[in-house]
């Protein structure tokens, strides 16, 4: 089992019909696909395409109206000997705040778990 998290976008391919075209050309469309795209979401199809077992966990771009505002979300957490693992997925634009903030921020969420599980 391979477990990704990260950014998940969508993407659309199409495949046409005929020989390769060349400048200019114009070709019907054979098939539809939408396929999950971004870092996570290609590497995924490609591990799965070659017999690989993958879940994945993550967000979803999204940067227009409601969605332009920072979000958080975290996937399912593990527990592996005597540590527990809980994956975390901040995005936000870089209009809204640096690097430096965002990393403030993640420490003290960081900061706020370890408190509640002592």
């Amino acid at each position: 089992m391979i477990y990704m998290h990260g950014q998940i976008l969508g993407t659309h391919s199409f495949l046409l019909k005929g020989d390769f075209l060349k400048p200019d050309e114009y070709s019907e469309i054979k098939a539809k696909y939408f396929l999950p795209g971004g870092e996570t979401g290609t590497a995924a199809t490609v591990l799965v395409s070659l017999g690989a077992d993958v879940k994945i966990d993550g967000t979803v771009g999204m940067y227009s109206g409601i969605f332009n505002n920072p979000f958080i979300i975290w996937g399912r957490y593990r527990r592996k000997f005597f540590r527990y693992n809980l994956p975390v997925s901040f995005q936000f634009h870089h209009t809204q705040m640096d690097g430096e903030q965002a990393w403030k921020f993640l420490e003290k969420l960081k900061s706020a778990i370890i408190r509640c599980y002592k």
